[in-house]
């Protein structure tokens, strides 16, 4: 790995160890399919009638409105870029601690990933921890396997 891209890579690693890149926010999943559905939406004739025999909760003029702001989002580009959740905990206790994320942090394991609901994000800062954050970019991206480090 070249160490520009590197340099690059290891910033959509985020706090607790999620890679950007698998994360549907940062590849904008959802803003894709909206403006596919967006453009089936615009080009039916007899949305408005089906949608009012449906009787959904919504008009359909707000719903086309949601579909156009969904449609519109260019994606997260990561947290250490400072979008996502601006209340994880994970992201204050590092910023807070003034760690690059918890797997270089001296006192993980603590409270803020202790809980059931981080049992995900532990693995993952394990992971760095094991691997180095290079070797675990590799892994992530597919261009090691799980045995293999550096």
């Amino acid at each position: 790995m070249s160490e520009v891209f590197y340099e690059y890579e290891k910033n959509l690693v985020s706090f607790c160890g999620q890679y950007c890149r698998e994360c549907v926010y940062c590849k904008n999943i959802f803003g894709m399919r909206a403006k596919d559905l967006l453009t089936d939406v615009e080009k039916s004739q007899w949305i408005k009638m089906v949608w009012e025999s449906l009787n959904a909760p919504f008009d359909i003029d707000n719903f086309i409105a949601g579909l156009k702001w969904l449609a519109s989002s260019p994606g997260c580009p990561g947290c250490l870029a400072g979008a996502g959740w601006s209340e994880c905990p994970i992201r204050k206790c590092a910023r807070a601690q003034k760690v690059r994320g918890c797997f270089k942090c001296s006192e993980h394991p603590c409270e803020t990933v202790s809980g059931e609901e981080a049992q995900y994000q532990r693995k993952l800062i394990e992971q760095i921890k094991d691997r180095g954050l290079e070797d675990y970019i590799k892994f992530r991206r597919g261009e090691i396997e799980e045995s293999q480090t550096s």
